[in-house]
């Protein structure tokens, strides 16, 4: 077959069982054909020969706040492969939930990555916030914090009750940050300052987790709506989830790369401090366990881009959260090369369309005819040593410096548009809107 257009050829397909060569053929954006390698021509051929290709990976959960923007975040995204943020958007307290949402497509205008928004809810728009995006499809989910260090941005059950109410009304999936607020202040106040990571981990006991996780279901049950569970951390919530899931509730679990990767034994400090806290080496494994058998359905990077007055090694000088966005793809990359506990076609639905479902994005996540062409090329021959200031996002430090991981990312494609190659970025702007079906 011969057309115009841009003509990938004979590249490994991750998304396949058995890894075969094809052709991908993308005209004006879009995923035309696939076919075996060899069988299409195009007016502008790249050769791949040798090379893997798996479709964009999307971030499910990135936070333009503390140094990160809009758009450094879709900046920095795409040298790990990253072709579609999802951004939470934190309305001010007396800004509407439209003029939020205008504030977000204006700051990512200049994003190289596709971008999307989670919209937080706090309770003065427990009430009000379904009216106001009822006629929107550029409201992706809606954030719910049961835990949070600043007063006033915390919901109670109640609140959350009401918010999946008029989410299920809506179609929207509640995203939820499933820690009990009210009683980590009380238990952190009676067990004091934590010194270690190992002891900021007990002072948010995962008990405390897990039977938050089973509440935040059970009202999902109660009410038909959709819990997706962000950043879970522990053994104990991915079982409370798994559960709720075998009950009827409709739930989709995410977890994060530093759970995967990261315990409360490292001598990270402050720098690893997060929330949920960072857990046991058995709990990194059971998670590890989870997303082998599909238990969970999203792995996002959760990233916060910090300065050096924000982080630093003492707990109680350290904001939360960790910087991770460029990571997501080449740590999991690691293990699939290495043949560890990740194979090529789970990495692909974790990454990417795993998080297309989870939020409706009808045109990304897969390799298929009628789709974006995000493409991500992979070198597996390659490898590197993870260096922060070789990394592209604001933060100051990476907790994965030092690590020595296989595989490269060869080049990457937004809507058939080269953004990436061979490090250097290509294309630095061009990112649009993403939208629920």
């Amino acid at each position: 077959m011969t057309d115009a257009g841009l003509l990938l050829r004979g590249a490994r397909r991750m998304d396949a069982a058995t890894m075969p060569k094809a052709d991908i053929l993308i005209v004006d954006g879009t995923i035309q054909v696939i076919d075996s390698a060899g069988s299409l021509s195009a007016s502008h051929l790249v050769d791949l020969d040798g090379a893997w290709m798996m479709p964009g990976v999307i971030d499910a959960h990135t936070h333009p706040i503390h140094r990160e923007t809009f758009a450094t975040l879709g900046h920095a995204g795409p040298f790990g492969g990253v072709t579609t943020t999802l951004q939470h958007l934190y309305p001010e307290p007396r800004e509407t939930l439209a003029s939020a949402l205008e504030r977000g497509r204006h700051g990512a205008a200049e994003s190289a990555a596709d971008f999307g928004f989670h919209l937080r809810i706090t309770p003065e728009r427990v009430e009000t916030w379904g009216r106001e995006v009822s006629d929107r499809d550029d409201v992706l989910a809606v954030k719910v914090f049961l835990a949070h260090g600043r007063p006033g941005i915390s919901c109670s059950l109640g609140e959350l009750y009401e918010v999946m109410t008029a989410a299920s009304r809506l179609g929207v999936p509640v995203i939820v940050h499933a820690e009990f607020g009210d009683v980590l202040i009380r238990h952190e106040r009676l067990a004091g300052p934590a010194s270690d990571l190992r002891a900021f981990d007990a002072s948010r006991p995962s008990e405390l987790e897990a039977a938050c996780v089973s509440a935040v279901c059970a009202l999902a049950h109660l009410t038909g709506s959709k819990a997706y569970i962000a950043h879970v951390s522990s053994a104990l919530a991915l079982q409370a989830a798994i559960a709720a899931r075998a009950a009827g509730a409709s739930v989709l679990v995410e977890t994060c790369t530093h759970y995967l990767f990261l315990d409360h034994d490292l001598p990270l400090g402050g720098l690893a401090k997060v929330t949920p806290p960072l857990r046991s080496k058995n709990d990194v494994a059971l998670l590890r366990e989870g997303v082998v058998a599909g238990d969970v359905d999203v792995i996002a990077s959760d990233h916060c881009g910090y300065g050096p007055d924000e982080k630093s090694y003492r707990l109680e000088e350290s904001d939360n959260g960790v910087p991770g966005i460029e990571l997501l793809l080449p740590l999991l990359l690691d293990v699939v090369l290495r043949e560890d506990w990740l194979n090529h076609q789970q990495l692909v639905r974790i990454l990417s369309s795993g998080p297309a479902d989870a939020f409706g994005l009808a045109t990304k996540g897969r390799l298929a005819p009628g789709m974006d062409a995000d493409v991500v090329v992979i070198d597996p021959g390659a490898s590197r040593t993870v260096h922060y200031d070789q990394l592209h996002d604001v933060s100051f430090y990476s907790p994965y410096s030092g690590y020595d991981l296989r595989g490269g990312i060869s080049a990457v494609y937004r809507r058939g548009d080269l953004l990436v190659r061979d490090g250097e970025l290509v294309n630095g702007g061009g990112g649009r809107l993403v939208t629920r079906r």
